[in-house]
């Protein structure tokens, strides 16, 4: 497979859960759009505030890898 066709998989499978994690989290509505970097860089910033607990250190666990990944 070519890796190109591989990096872009994994990214949406990562995108999409952290999408069903943000679900359970108390994140304001509009941030929950990760097509925008601008939203994946704001949620790296101020996830943990008002969530806790090991959906919070998967979600901050996908977040990096997503942000790694771009750079």
């Amino acid at each position: 497979m070519d890796k190109e066709i591989t990096y872009k998989w994994t990214v949406l499978d990562k995108r999409n859960e952290l999408s069903e994690l943000l679900k359970a989290m108390e994140v304001p509505a509009f941030r929950t759009d990760l097509t925008k970097m601008s939203n994946i860089h704001w949620l790296n910033r101020n996830i943990a505030i008002n969530n806790e607990g090991p959906v919070l250190e998967k979600a901050r666990t996908l977040i990096k890898d997503i942000l790694k990944e771009r750079s």
